[in-house]
Protein backbone atom coordinates (compact mmCIF):
# COMPACT_ATOMS: atom_id res chain seq x y z
CA UNK A 1 0.00 0.00 0.00
CA UNK A 2 1.09 3.74 -0.39
CA UNK A 3 -0.11 6.87 1.23
CA UNK A 4 -1.82 9.03 -0.22
CA UNK A 5 -2.35 12.61 1.08
CA UNK A 6 -2.80 11.00 4.57
CA UNK A 7 -5.03 8.04 3.68
CA UNK A 8 -4.47 4.40 2.70
CA UNK A 9 -4.49 3.48 -0.85
CA UNK A 10 -4.78 -0.01 -2.45
CA UNK A 11 -3.22 0.47 -6.16
CA UNK A 12 -5.02 -1.53 -8.90
CA UNK A 13 -7.67 -1.24 -6.19
CA UNK A 14 -10.92 0.62 -6.31
CA UNK A 15 -9.60 2.47 -3.45
CA UNK A 16 -9.20 6.05 -4.29
CA UNK A 17 -8.66 8.15 -1.03
CA UNK A 18 -6.91 11.27 -1.52
CA UNK A 19 -8.34 12.34 -5.25
CA UNK A 20 -10.44 15.25 -5.23
CA UNK A 21 -13.21 15.26 -7.95
CA UNK A 22 -14.80 19.10 -8.95
CA UNK A 23 -18.20 18.01 -10.08
CA UNK A 24 -20.04 20.75 -12.44
CA UNK A 25 -24.46 20.73 -13.25
CA UNK A 26 -26.68 22.68 -14.12
CA UNK A 27 -29.42 21.91 -11.96
CA UNK A 28 -29.67 23.13 -7.85
CA UNK A 29 -27.74 20.65 -5.31
CA UNK A 30 -29.89 19.65 -3.13
CA UNK A 31 -31.77 17.63 -4.04
CA UNK A 32 -31.03 15.92 -6.91
CA UNK A 33 -30.68 12.11 -5.65
CA UNK A 34 -28.48 10.78 -8.51
CA UNK A 35 -25.78 13.31 -7.90
CA UNK A 36 -26.47 12.82 -3.89
CA UNK A 37 -25.30 8.89 -4.27
CA UNK A 38 -22.81 9.49 -5.96
CA UNK A 39 -21.25 11.95 -4.05
CA UNK A 40 -21.64 9.75 -0.55
CA UNK A 41 -20.22 6.85 -2.31
CA UNK A 42 -16.62 8.86 -3.51
CA UNK A 43 -16.44 10.02 0.03
CA UNK A 44 -17.40 7.16 1.74
CA UNK A 45 -14.27 6.09 -0.92
CA UNK A 46 -11.79 9.07 0.69
CA UNK A 47 -12.79 11.07 -2.53
CA UNK A 48 -13.64 14.84 -2.00
CA UNK A 49 -15.60 16.65 -4.19
CA UNK A 50 -16.18 20.40 -4.68
CA UNK A 51 -19.46 21.10 -6.70
CA UNK A 52 -20.18 24.02 -9.16
CA UNK A 53 -24.14 24.35 -9.56
CA UNK A 54 -26.34 26.82 -11.17
CA UNK A 55 -29.84 27.64 -9.49
CA UNK A 56 -31.79 29.29 -12.06
CA UNK A 57 -34.46 32.04 -11.41
CA UNK A 58 -36.63 31.21 -13.72
CA UNK A 59 -39.48 33.59 -12.38
CA UNK A 60 -36.69 36.63 -12.50
CA UNK A 61 -38.48 38.02 -9.34
CA UNK A 62 -35.43 37.72 -7.12
CA UNK A 63 -32.29 38.64 -8.98
CA UNK A 64 -34.09 40.39 -12.20
CA UNK A 65 -34.46 39.18 -15.60
CA UNK A 66 -30.41 39.22 -16.41
CA UNK A 67 -29.33 38.99 -12.84
CA UNK A 68 -26.38 36.97 -11.44
CA UNK A 69 -24.94 35.90 -8.12
CA UNK A 70 -22.59 33.84 -7.04
CA UNK A 71 -22.32 32.40 -3.48
CA UNK A 72 -20.08 29.42 -1.73
CA UNK A 73 -21.60 27.28 0.74
CA UNK A 74 -20.70 23.90 2.39
CA UNK A 75 -23.18 21.11 2.65
CA UNK A 76 -22.50 17.54 4.06
CA UNK A 77 -18.69 18.51 3.67
CA UNK A 78 -19.25 19.20 -0.28
CA UNK A 79 -18.06 22.87 -1.24
CA UNK A 80 -20.38 24.45 -3.25
CA UNK A 81 -19.96 27.11 -5.76
CA UNK A 82 -23.81 28.06 -6.43
CA UNK A 83 -24.44 30.77 -9.28
CA UNK A 84 -27.56 32.21 -9.11
CA UNK A 85 -28.76 33.34 -12.62
CA UNK A 86 -31.79 34.89 -13.93
CA UNK A 87 -34.54 34.41 -15.98
CA UNK A 88 -32.57 35.63 -18.50
CA UNK A 89 -29.87 32.72 -18.60
CA UNK A 90 -32.44 30.18 -18.04
CA UNK A 91 -34.08 31.12 -21.51
CA UNK A 92 -30.27 31.34 -23.05
CA UNK A 93 -29.37 28.30 -22.04
CA UNK A 94 -31.95 25.89 -23.89
CA UNK A 95 -30.13 27.17 -26.51
CA UNK A 96 -26.67 26.00 -25.68
CA UNK A 97 -26.56 23.85 -29.07
CA UNK A 98 -27.91 26.42 -31.03
CA UNK A 99 -25.05 29.38 -29.95
CA UNK A 100 -22.20 29.41 -27.74
CA UNK A 101 -23.15 32.25 -26.16
CA UNK A 102 -24.06 30.68 -22.83
CA UNK A 103 -21.26 28.69 -22.72
CA UNK A 104 -19.29 31.35 -23.36
CA UNK A 105 -20.85 33.09 -20.70
CA UNK A 106 -20.16 30.45 -18.26
CA UNK A 107 -16.77 29.61 -19.08
CA UNK A 108 -15.23 32.07 -17.05
CA UNK A 109 -16.98 31.41 -14.13
CA UNK A 110 -16.01 27.48 -14.32
CA UNK A 111 -12.22 28.28 -14.88
CA UNK A 112 -12.80 30.68 -11.45
CA UNK A 113 -13.95 27.31 -10.01
CA UNK A 114 -11.45 24.68 -11.01
CA UNK A 115 -8.73 27.15 -10.51
CA UNK A 116 -9.93 27.70 -6.97
CA UNK A 117 -11.01 23.76 -6.69
CA UNK A 118 -7.61 22.49 -8.11
CA UNK A 119 -9.27 18.99 -8.82
CA UNK A 120 -7.45 15.83 -9.88
CA UNK A 121 -10.45 15.24 -12.26
CA UNK A 122 -13.99 17.00 -13.75
CA UNK A 123 -17.27 15.14 -13.72
CA UNK A 124 -19.99 16.72 -15.72
CA UNK A 125 -23.58 16.41 -15.15
CA UNK A 126 -25.87 16.50 -18.39
CA UNK A 127 -25.75 18.10 -21.48
CA UNK A 128 -26.35 21.93 -20.46
CA UNK A 129 -23.09 22.57 -18.92
CA UNK A 130 -21.37 19.68 -20.69
CA UNK A 131 -19.69 22.55 -23.47
CA UNK A 132 -18.53 25.32 -21.54
CA UNK A 133 -17.01 22.85 -18.34
CA UNK A 134 -15.65 20.41 -21.33
CA UNK A 135 -13.74 23.00 -22.96
CA UNK A 136 -12.42 24.63 -19.36
CA UNK A 137 -11.49 21.05 -18.73
CA UNK A 138 -9.47 19.90 -21.31
CA UNK A 139 -7.41 23.32 -21.74
CA UNK A 140 -6.94 22.62 -18.15
CA UNK A 141 -5.23 19.10 -19.05
CA UNK A 142 -7.98 17.56 -16.66
CA UNK A 143 -9.99 14.01 -17.63
CA UNK A 144 -13.36 14.50 -18.20
CA UNK A 145 -16.19 12.28 -16.74
CA UNK A 146 -19.33 12.58 -19.13
CA UNK A 147 -22.59 11.75 -16.68
CA UNK A 148 -25.63 11.75 -18.98
CA UNK A 149 -29.15 11.64 -16.99
CA UNK A 150 -30.83 10.83 -19.76
CA UNK A 151 -30.81 10.85 -23.42
CA UNK A 152 -31.97 14.43 -23.44
CA UNK A 153 -31.98 14.78 -27.85
CA UNK A 154 -34.73 11.75 -27.68
CA UNK A 155 -37.19 13.33 -24.59
CA UNK A 156 -36.71 16.84 -26.10
CA UNK A 157 -39.28 16.95 -28.77
CA UNK A 158 -41.71 15.70 -25.93
CA UNK A 159 -41.42 18.66 -23.41
CA UNK A 160 -44.17 20.91 -23.36
CA UNK A 161 -42.74 24.33 -24.45
CA UNK A 162 -41.68 22.28 -27.75
CA UNK A 163 -44.81 22.29 -29.11
CA UNK A 164 -44.58 25.93 -29.98
CA UNK A 165 -43.35 26.77 -33.35
CA UNK A 166 -40.48 29.54 -32.09
CA UNK A 167 -39.32 26.62 -29.52
CA UNK A 168 -38.73 23.93 -32.79
CA UNK A 169 -37.30 26.45 -34.54
CA UNK A 170 -34.46 27.80 -32.06
CA UNK A 171 -33.91 24.44 -30.39
CA UNK A 172 -33.40 21.63 -32.59
CA UNK A 173 -33.15 17.63 -31.37
CA UNK A 174 -30.53 16.89 -34.31
CA UNK A 175 -28.31 19.41 -33.03
CA UNK A 176 -28.72 18.02 -29.54
CA UNK A 177 -27.56 14.66 -31.02
CA UNK A 178 -25.03 15.40 -32.67
CA UNK A 179 -23.49 17.47 -29.81
CA UNK A 180 -24.61 14.86 -27.48
CA UNK A 181 -22.29 12.57 -29.33
CA UNK A 182 -19.84 14.65 -29.35
CA UNK A 183 -19.52 15.52 -25.81
CA UNK A 184 -19.26 11.54 -25.48
CA UNK A 185 -16.93 11.18 -28.13
CA UNK A 186 -14.32 13.98 -26.20
CA UNK A 187 -15.28 12.66 -22.55
CA UNK A 188 -12.41 10.39 -21.54
CA UNK A 189 -15.50 8.57 -19.47
CA UNK A 190 -19.57 8.54 -20.06
CA UNK A 191 -21.47 7.24 -17.51
CA UNK A 192 -24.77 5.70 -18.64
CA UNK A 193 -27.95 4.95 -16.71
CA UNK A 194 -28.81 1.47 -18.19
CA UNK A 195 -27.56 -1.18 -20.58
CA UNK A 196 -29.69 -0.78 -22.80
CA UNK A 197 -28.89 3.15 -23.34
CA UNK A 198 -25.18 2.16 -23.46
CA UNK A 199 -25.60 -0.20 -26.17
CA UNK A 200 -27.85 2.65 -28.28
CA UNK A 201 -24.46 4.62 -27.50
CA UNK A 202 -22.05 1.91 -29.04
CA UNK A 203 -24.33 1.43 -31.96
CA UNK A 204 -25.98 5.22 -32.81
CA UNK A 205 -23.13 7.61 -31.26
CA UNK A 206 -19.75 4.95 -31.82
CA UNK A 207 -18.69 5.30 -28.57
CA UNK A 208 -16.01 3.04 -27.65
CA UNK A 209 -17.18 0.36 -24.93
CA UNK A 210 -14.67 0.46 -22.81
CA UNK A 211 -15.14 3.95 -22.16
CA UNK A 212 -18.79 3.57 -20.90
CA UNK A 213 -20.21 2.06 -17.71
CA UNK A 214 -23.75 2.19 -16.51
CA UNK A 215 -24.56 3.48 -13.21
CA UNK A 216 -28.31 3.08 -12.55
CA UNK A 217 -30.68 5.58 -10.48
CA UNK A 218 -30.61 2.90 -7.74
CA UNK A 219 -31.26 4.01 -3.85
CA UNK A 220 -29.11 4.01 -1.00
CA UNK A 221 -29.20 1.20 1.05
CA UNK A 222 -32.06 1.57 3.83
CA UNK A 223 -33.46 4.32 2.82
CA UNK A 224 -37.12 3.15 2.10
CA UNK A 225 -37.23 0.32 3.97
CA UNK A 226 -40.11 0.50 5.52
CA UNK A 227 -40.17 -2.43 7.20
CA UNK A 228 -40.52 -6.12 5.87
CA UNK A 229 -44.49 -6.76 7.84
CA UNK A 230 -46.09 -3.83 7.09
CA UNK A 231 -49.43 -4.57 8.98
CA UNK A 232 -51.23 -2.02 6.53
CA UNK A 233 -50.48 -4.20 3.59
CA UNK A 234 -52.00 -7.49 5.31
CA UNK A 235 -54.95 -7.62 3.35
CA UNK A 236 -57.25 -7.66 6.52
CA UNK A 237 -59.79 -5.86 5.28
CA UNK A 238 -61.02 -7.02 1.62
CA UNK A 239 -63.21 -4.46 1.30
CA UNK A 240 -60.55 -1.67 1.75
CA UNK A 241 -59.49 0.24 -1.53
CA UNK A 242 -56.10 -0.78 -3.26
CA UNK A 243 -53.92 1.98 -3.00
CA UNK A 244 -52.21 2.75 -5.72
CA UNK A 245 -49.16 5.31 -5.99
CA UNK A 246 -47.34 6.98 -8.07
CA UNK A 247 -43.79 9.21 -7.53
CA UNK A 248 -42.49 11.55 -9.95
CA UNK A 249 -42.26 14.18 -12.59
CA UNK A 250 -46.42 14.40 -13.60
CA UNK A 251 -45.97 15.16 -17.34
CA UNK A 252 -48.43 13.42 -20.08
CA UNK A 253 -45.07 12.42 -21.44
CA UNK A 254 -45.02 10.02 -18.02
CA UNK A 255 -48.12 8.29 -18.94
CA UNK A 256 -50.77 10.34 -16.16
CA UNK A 257 -53.45 10.24 -18.45
CA UNK A 258 -53.29 6.65 -19.14
CA UNK A 259 -53.14 6.63 -15.02
CA UNK A 260 -56.15 8.95 -14.75
CA UNK A 261 -58.44 7.03 -17.38
CA UNK A 262 -57.30 3.80 -15.97
CA UNK A 263 -58.50 4.77 -12.33
CA UNK A 264 -61.68 5.78 -13.93
CA UNK A 265 -62.14 2.68 -15.87
CA UNK A 266 -61.94 0.68 -13.06
CA UNK A 267 -64.16 3.38 -10.79
CA UNK A 268 -67.01 2.29 -13.35
CA UNK A 269 -66.07 -1.28 -12.98
CA UNK A 270 -67.09 -1.07 -8.97
CA UNK A 271 -63.25 -2.31 -8.37
CA UNK A 272 -62.15 -0.37 -4.97
CA UNK A 273 -58.76 1.41 -5.63
CA UNK A 274 -57.17 5.11 -4.64
CA UNK A 275 -54.60 7.25 -6.37
CA UNK A 276 -51.89 9.48 -4.60
CA UNK A 277 -49.95 11.50 -6.89
CA UNK A 278 -46.71 12.86 -5.69
CA UNK A 279 -44.64 14.94 -7.93
CA UNK A 280 -45.59 17.86 -9.73
CA UNK A 281 -45.11 19.27 -13.57
CA UNK A 282 -46.16 22.27 -15.92
CA UNK A 283 -49.03 20.12 -16.87
CA UNK A 284 -50.48 19.80 -13.30
CA UNK A 285 -53.65 21.96 -14.08
CA UNK A 286 -54.47 20.02 -17.17
CA UNK A 287 -54.45 16.90 -14.97
CA UNK A 288 -56.51 18.28 -12.24
CA UNK A 289 -59.48 19.15 -15.48
CA UNK A 290 -59.24 15.60 -16.72
CA UNK A 291 -59.66 13.89 -13.34
CA UNK A 292 -62.70 16.40 -12.41
CA UNK A 293 -63.99 15.84 -16.13
CA UNK A 294 -63.71 12.14 -15.46
CA UNK A 295 -65.93 12.28 -12.07
CA UNK A 296 -62.50 10.97 -10.11
CA UNK A 297 -61.27 13.51 -7.99
CA UNK A 298 -62.14 12.39 -4.90
CA UNK A 299 -60.01 8.77 -5.83
CA UNK A 300 -57.10 11.38 -6.11
CA UNK A 301 -54.96 12.38 -3.44
CA UNK A 302 -52.94 15.47 -5.16
CA UNK A 303 -49.86 15.53 -2.75
CA UNK A 304 -47.48 17.58 -4.76
CA UNK A 305 -43.87 17.98 -5.14
CA UNK A 306 -42.13 16.73 -1.65
CA UNK A 307 -38.88 16.32 -0.27
CA UNK A 308 -37.03 13.07 -0.94
CA UNK A 309 -36.77 12.74 2.14
CA UNK A 310 -40.26 12.29 3.00
CA UNK A 311 -41.20 10.03 -0.04
CA UNK A 312 -40.70 6.57 2.06
CA UNK A 313 -43.68 8.06 4.14
CA UNK A 314 -45.80 7.48 0.86
CA UNK A 315 -44.58 4.75 -0.21
CA UNK A 316 -44.81 3.18 3.45
CA UNK A 317 -48.85 4.00 2.76
CA UNK A 318 -49.24 1.93 -0.81
CA UNK A 319 -50.05 -1.10 -2.17
CA UNK A 320 -48.63 -0.99 -5.61
CA UNK A 321 -46.04 1.37 -7.31
CA UNK A 322 -46.61 2.76 -10.90
CA UNK A 323 -44.36 3.83 -13.63
CA UNK A 324 -46.43 3.95 -17.01
CA UNK A 325 -43.87 5.92 -19.09
CA UNK A 326 -44.88 6.17 -22.40
CA UNK A 327 -42.43 4.80 -25.09
CA UNK A 328 -40.06 7.46 -26.71
CA UNK A 329 -35.98 6.73 -27.50
CA UNK A 330 -35.18 8.29 -23.76
CA UNK A 331 -37.90 6.27 -22.01
CA UNK A 332 -37.08 2.91 -23.75
CA UNK A 333 -33.24 3.07 -22.41
CA UNK A 334 -34.20 4.48 -18.74
CA UNK A 335 -35.36 3.13 -15.40
CA UNK A 336 -37.24 6.45 -13.78
CA UNK A 337 -35.97 6.70 -9.75
CA UNK A 338 -39.52 5.74 -8.63
CA UNK A 339 -38.99 2.22 -9.51
CA UNK A 340 -36.14 1.06 -6.96
CA UNK A 341 -37.69 3.45 -4.69
CA UNK A 342 -41.38 1.37 -4.37
CA UNK A 343 -39.32 -2.11 -4.88
CA UNK A 344 -37.01 -1.20 -1.87
CA UNK A 345 -40.02 0.13 -0.26
CA UNK A 346 -41.71 -3.79 -0.66
CA UNK A 347 -43.84 -2.51 -3.30
CA UNK A 348 -45.42 -4.40 -6.53
CA UNK A 349 -44.31 -2.74 -9.23
CA UNK A 350 -46.67 -2.20 -12.57
CA UNK A 351 -44.71 -0.54 -15.22
CA UNK A 352 -45.53 -0.21 -19.19
CA UNK A 353 -43.44 -2.38 -21.79
CA UNK A 354 -40.71 0.05 -22.30
CA UNK A 355 -37.76 -2.04 -22.48
CA UNK A 356 -35.35 -1.49 -20.05
CA UNK A 357 -38.03 -1.15 -16.90
CA UNK A 358 -39.79 -4.35 -18.20
CA UNK A 359 -36.80 -6.13 -18.13
CA UNK A 360 -35.93 -5.23 -14.65
CA UNK A 361 -39.73 -7.19 -13.56
CA UNK A 362 -39.55 -9.40 -15.78
CA UNK A 363 -35.85 -10.36 -14.36
CA UNK A 364 -36.63 -9.64 -10.91
CA UNK A 365 -40.56 -11.25 -11.19
CA UNK A 366 -41.91 -8.35 -9.08
CA UNK A 367 -44.62 -7.12 -10.72
CA UNK A 368 -47.12 -6.94 -13.70
CA UNK A 369 -46.61 -5.47 -17.64
CA UNK A 370 -48.86 -3.61 -19.55
CA UNK A 371 -48.81 -1.92 -23.07
CA UNK A 372 -47.44 1.96 -22.94
CA UNK A 373 -50.59 4.31 -23.41
CA UNK A 374 -53.00 1.52 -23.44
CA UNK A 375 -55.82 2.30 -20.33
CA UNK A 376 -57.48 -1.01 -20.90
CA UNK A 377 -54.23 -2.76 -20.42
CA UNK A 378 -53.11 -1.06 -17.63
CA UNK A 379 -57.06 -1.49 -15.44
CA UNK A 380 -56.46 -5.07 -16.56
CA UNK A 381 -52.77 -5.29 -14.46
CA UNK A 382 -54.20 -2.88 -11.97
CA UNK A 383 -57.02 -5.39 -11.91
CA UNK A 384 -54.86 -8.26 -11.52
CA UNK A 385 -53.42 -6.68 -8.05
CA UNK A 386 -56.88 -6.78 -6.64
CA UNK A 387 -57.89 -9.89 -7.31
CA UNK A 388 -54.81 -11.42 -6.41
CA UNK A 389 -53.48 -9.67 -2.98
CA UNK A 390 -51.67 -12.88 -1.89
CA UNK A 391 -49.36 -12.99 -5.15
CA UNK A 392 -48.65 -8.93 -4.61
CA UNK A 393 -47.26 -9.30 -1.66
CA UNK A 394 -44.88 -11.90 -2.87
CA UNK A 395 -43.65 -10.09 -5.42
CA UNK A 396 -43.05 -6.67 -3.47
CA UNK A 397 -41.17 -9.17 -1.00
CA UNK A 398 -38.91 -10.09 -4.49
CA UNK A 399 -38.85 -6.42 -5.05
CA UNK A 400 -37.53 -5.54 -1.59
CA UNK A 401 -34.63 -8.56 -1.95
CA UNK A 402 -33.59 -7.54 -5.41
CA UNK A 403 -32.78 -3.98 -4.00
CA UNK A 404 -31.19 -5.54 -0.83
CA UNK A 405 -29.00 -8.10 -2.92
CA UNK A 406 -28.11 -6.58 -6.53
CA UNK A 407 -29.63 -2.68 -6.81
CA UNK A 408 -28.25 -0.43 -4.41
CA UNK A 409 -25.74 2.20 -4.25
CA UNK A 410 -23.41 -0.30 -2.03
CA UNK A 411 -23.65 -2.78 -4.88
CA UNK A 412 -23.49 -0.48 -8.07
CA UNK A 413 -21.63 2.30 -6.23
CA UNK A 414 -18.29 -0.14 -6.73
CA UNK A 415 -18.51 1.03 -10.59
CA UNK A 416 -18.28 4.80 -10.08
CA UNK A 417 -15.41 4.04 -7.65
CA UNK A 418 -13.77 1.51 -10.36
CA UNK A 419 -14.57 4.44 -12.90
CA UNK A 420 -12.05 7.04 -10.87
CA UNK A 421 -9.55 3.98 -9.96
CA UNK A 422 -9.11 3.96 -13.96
CA UNK A 423 -8.23 7.45 -14.52
CA UNK A 424 -6.66 8.31 -11.81
CA UNK A 425 -3.05 7.32 -13.69
CA UNK A 426 -4.30 10.35 -15.61
CA UNK A 427 -4.32 12.61 -12.74
CA UNK A 428 -1.99 15.10 -10.98
CA UNK A 429 -2.67 13.00 -7.78
CA UNK A 430 -1.60 9.77 -9.88
CA UNK A 431 1.42 11.81 -10.95
CA UNK A 432 2.12 12.30 -7.43
CA UNK A 433 1.99 8.24 -6.29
Amino acid sequence: MEKGKGKQRCLGNAYIAGMKAAMIMDTPYPPDARVKNEIRTLQQAGVSVDLFTIDFDVTGERLGWRGTRLERTRHEAVEIWRLHAGRFWYKLSALVHSTPLFSWWLAPRIRDFLDASRPDLVHIHDMVIAPAGMRVAKRSNLPVILDLHEDRPQILPHYPHMQRKIARALIRPRRWARAQRQLMQSADRVILVTDEAKKVALKRDHIAPEKVIVLPNVVWPGEFDVGENDPAREGSDPARPLRLLYIGDTSIRRGTVTILEAVKSLTTAHCPVTLSMVGDSSEHDHLLDLAHSLGIRDRIDWVGWVPPEKLPEYVAEADVGLSPLLRNGHHDTTFANKLFQYMAGGLPVIVSDCPAQADLVRSESCGRIHRAGDVHALASQIRWMVDHPDEGRAMGQRAREAIQLRWNWSITGRRLTNLYESLRSHTNEGSRT
